[in-house]
């Protein structure tokens, strides 16, 4: 894990550019995790924390790209491929009325770019849940930091500070960290 941002306001490291979206969802955090641990923090320093643990991620949440998120979808996507290699097929029989293969909506060579692209997309590996489970390990480290510096007691508690400040640290939606907040208390023995 990288080392503590220094306890000075200035940031000693270059964050990357972020889009107004991203800053607008970043001062919502913010906003968020100062209403859970309350005015033990400033504004700033609770920003500095966030900006360090987003900067200083470095296994992204899902490297790569994943156009299956889950084995149905792959085999959904294969099977489209099959029916795709079986209408491509079908349109070259020889005893296919000659109108029919020549009102179809799509030309053979679209025809087989779509066949060849869902077959990339169904070769595609799933995406590996064990960046997910870093992923929340991490943020569950980097809460208990920022909770131990002001002062925040780390409990094991579903609706708890720390959880919550978890949750926020996560950035995906409503996912409770209890388990990995637990896991994190018992590890380090807090």
């Amino acid at each position: 894990m990288s080392k503590p941002p220094p306890a000075s306001t200035k940031l000693w490291f270059r964050p990357r550019l972020e889009t107004p979206k991203e800053r607008a969802q970043r001062d919502r955090r913010v906003a968020k995790i100062r209403g859970i641990i309350g005015n033990v923090a400033t504004k700033q320093q609770v920003e500095q924390a966030i900006i360090f643990h987003d900067a200083h991620f470095l296994g992204e949440e899902r490297p790569g790209r994943h156009w299956i998120q889950n084995k149905r979808q792959k085999a959904a996507v294969s099977q489209l491929r099959r029916a795709l290699w079986l209408l491509k097929a079908a349109l070259n029989q020889k005893d296919l009325i000659f109108t029919l293969r020549s009102d179809l909506p799509i030309s053979d060579s679209d025809l087989e770019k779509y066949y060849r692209l869902v077959g990339q997309i169904a070769a595609t590996r799933l995406p590996n849940r064990r960046n997910l489970n870093y992923a929340k390990r991490y943020a569950v480290a980097s809460a208990a930091d920022l909770c131990r510096r002001h002062g925040v007691e780390l409990a094991k508690s579903r609706r708890g500070k720390f959880c919550r400040v978890a949750q926020l640290f996560y950035r995906h939606g409503n996912v409770n960290l209890y388990h990995s907040c637990c896991n994190y208390l018992t590890q380090n023995q807090v």
